[in-house]
């Protein structure tokens, strides 16, 4: 008859089942059995005994001893202090200690750090930062020192490591993939020890200690609900880097092997093999950067405020209500942390400014943009113009120390009043040498396509569908004299006014304005077509001044006195008056000189 003695209790034990119990590391090798066949009368340690020995080497046996006699977790100690270390210095980088906050302003993860900016760091010295101490540091902190103590007491320190490197793997892997903004924050580190000590208890089930099994598998299920409802009811948190940090470690303690449960593992092999491990979140960046797909694809975007079609990176694609426009333009950027951005534009001019030509030039430019983009602007040369009809701008934005830090590339397109702007805003570094992103500026520079402005687009549309309506007409041709299809709109005018009582009035003033401007588009003839209005509206004194205007770039000085003095007889107070006058004194005095 076999006895049992553990936990201060003497049993009789059937042999089969102490075997299945040492197994499965339900009984401690400190319990001790009498069976005369293996101990004779004495009592003896379950672990000292030869028939035990393999029940001893089984899985079960050999992580309930791992549990019970687990070294301290200095690996996790270590993570975690280090976490508590940086958020202090953190701290005092905003109470004077300002020689920290490079480190602190560039350490954080994502898409346009990694590929474009070249901060293959960025896994690592993410998981060092947070947004506050409080709610955000002490937050992530907890749980990283629970659960990294319970996973590297569950798979050793070299799997606490693997762990915590798959971890920033998936979730560096998840944040750049997966969202358009980097992330700060260790939670990506506590996300994947959390899912690898949820993986501990379904991996080893039943092999896990009784005393142990409730800080594993099901018996963890309580503190990652608690866990994920904060997370979830917190704004501002990425869920893909959770996630990715989560599947990370899941997949380290599903893989992962403890040296406790191996025969024998050299280290020649092992540390070269988490060495590697350990490079992989940060070769993400390089890695991305050469695969065509890393941006999602270029999609067609149309831009109908501004009649322009163009091919916009999926990643530049912001989320439906929240795009980004720029001096009032549409405009797209890889994130919102990012200073970098491609705009494309249209503006609506007065024939006065287009008279001079393009007035967003030289100094002008240097204004327009100099109010958003800190730096003293000056013009360099322009890359070549995209095309026919289109002019290219740039400028280069010098900093406090004399460096390049930005340049703008424009160019132009003047359609009548409205001016066409397209370009980008890029980063230089010291060397003058513009960022990763220039070469999709300019891919999407080149896929721009611009129509007809909006407003002329509507009209004919308008018109096209009423060809009849009188209305649609003179609409129709007040936005072709805007974009600069001037003998069209001149027609247009010209048949409103013939067929049109009602809008005659309108259309003649119009008209008049077209002429007024450009003389050369229709001749006056003998009697100028606007005579019976200005002798019907003698009192009209914007009529009066666009027919003056006219009358006088025709040369037609006589005509324009009458009309003049007709509008001083109805109204002597006009403020048309000195205009018109002075106009019609400047023509006799040329007609005089000839």
């Amino acid at each position: 008859m076999a006895e049992l003695k553990h936990d201060g209790a003497t049993v009789p034990v059937d042999l089969q089942d102490l075997d299945e119990r040492v197994r499965n590391g339900v009984l401690p090798g400190t319990a001790q059995l009498r069976h005369a066949p293996w101990t004779g009368e004495s009592w003896r340690l379950l672990e000292e005994l030869p028939e035990l020995r393999d029940a001893f080497r089984a899985p079960g046996a050999r992580m309930a001893q791992r549990l019970a006699h687990a070294p301290t977790s200095w690996a996790a100690i270590g993570v975690s202090f280090l976490v508590l270390l940086f958020g202090g210095l953190q701290v005092a980088s905003g109470m004077g200690w300002t020689f920290l906050l490079p480190f602190f302003e560039n350490a954080a993860v994502g898409f346009d750090p990694m590929v474009f900016e070249g901060r293959f760091w960025a896994p690592y010295s993410s998981q060092l930062i947070h947004a506050n101490f409080a709610v955000h540091l002490l937050g992530n902190l907890s749980v990283i020192a629970y659960s990294g103590y319970r996973t590297e007491r569950a798979l050793g320190r070299d799997g606490y490591f693997v762990v915590a490197i798959l971890s920033l793997l998936f979730g560096t892997l998840f944040v750049v993939l997966g969202q358009r903004d980097p992330v700060i924050g260790s939670s990506i580190l506590g996300f994947g020890l959390l899912g690898a000590q949820l993986t501990i208890g379904f991996r080893f089930g039943d092999t896990l200690p009784p005393s142990q099994r409730r800080f594993y598998g099901f018996g963890n299920l309580l503190f990652v609900a608690v866990i994920l409802a904060g997370t979830l009811s917190t704004a501002n948190v990425s869920h893909s880097a959770h996630a990715g940090g989560f599947v990370g470690g899941m997949l380290g303690a599903l893989i992962w092997k403890p040296q406790f449960l191996v025969a024998f593992r050299s280290p020649k092999v092992l540390w070269p093999v988490l060495g590697a491990l350990a490079l992989s979140p940060m070769l993400l960046g390089p890695v991305l950067r050469v695969l065509p797909g890393a941006l999602w694809g270029y999609q067609d975007v149309d831009v109908t405020k501004v009649g322009a079609n163009l091919q916009v990176p999926g990643r530049f694609l912001a989320p439906v209500g929240q795009g980004i426009s720029v001096r009032g333009m549409p405009a797209w950027r890889s994130s919102k942390s990012s200073d970098e951005l491609f705009f494309c534009g249209l503006i609506e001019l007065d024939w006065d400014r287009v008279a001079q030509g393009d007035p967003l030039v030289g100094a002008m430019l240097e204004d327009d943009w100099g109010r958003l983009i800190e730096g003293a602007p000056r013009e360099v040369t322009p890359p070549p113009s995209r095309g026919p009809g289109w002019t290219a701008h740039a400028l280069v934005f010098d900093g406090e120390n004399g460096a390049p830090d930005y340049m703008l590339v424009e160019h132009h397109r003047l359609q009548g009043v409205w001016l066409n702007r397209v370009g980008y805003i890029v980063t230089l570094d010291q060397e003058g040498e513009s960022s990763l992103r220039t070469p999709i500026f300019q891919e999407m520079l080149a896929s721009i396509e611009v129509g007809e402005p909006p407003e002329l687009a509507v009209a004919r549309s308008a018109h096209l569908e009423n060809p009849v309506s009188e209305r649609a007409r003179l609409e129709l041709a007040r936005a072709l004299y805007k974009t600069g299809d001037l003998e069209q709109a001149d027609a247009l005018f010209a048949l409103v006014i013939g067929q049109d009582e009602r809008l005659a009035g309108t259309a003649v003033l119009a008209r008049l304005e077209l002429q007024a401007r450009f003389p050369e588009v229709h001749s006056l003839g003998d009697v100028p077509w606007f005579e019976k209005s200005t002798q019907d509206f003698p009192g009209d004194g914007r009529l009066a001044r666009s027919a003056v205007g006219l009358l006088v770039a025709n040369e037609r000085c006589a005509q324009a006195r009458l009309v003049h003095e007709g509008l001083a007889a109805e109204r002597p107070e006009a403020v048309d008056l000195m205009t018109t006058a002075a106009e019609v004194m400047a023509c006799e005095e040329r007609q005089a000189a000839d």
